[in-house]
């Protein structure tokens, strides 16, 4: 899809006509690129606070991404015990966390 848009468009004329813009337009383009990375999507939030009668607008990694990439970087299968695990039942099923969902790193228990 990529190699197809860059084929119709060059990007050196794309390049030369964003240098050829005045800054109202160069900010007018900017805030439109950066409205379609933050619509609809679950990586990035927006803030927007009343500083001294100014509007700022903060952007933000959301918590939800962060939580997956801290659990993407830990190579582990389950989380250690802090306590003895449980015995296997009666037919010998082994299940030593008291739900299973806390027994692997990412589940939705935490989310």
């Amino acid at each position: 899809m990529v190699g197809k848009l860059l084929s119709v468009i060059n990007i050196s004329k794309i390049y030369k006509l964003i240098n050829n813009m005045d800054s109202n337009n160069k900010l007018t383009l900017g805030d439109t690129i950066l409205t379609i990375i933050l619509k609809n999507n679950n990586i990035f939030g927006e803030i927007q606070k009343i500083v001294n009668y100014k509007s700022q607008i903060y952007i933000y990694i959301k918590n939800s991404y962060i939580h997956k990439l801290a659990i993407s970087s830990i190579n582990i299968t389950q989380l250690p015990m802090l306590v003895k695990p449980r015995d296997p039942d009666s037919e010998d099923n082994y299940a030593p966390y008291l739900k299973s969902e806390i027994s692997h790193i990412y589940n939705s228990l935490i989310l």
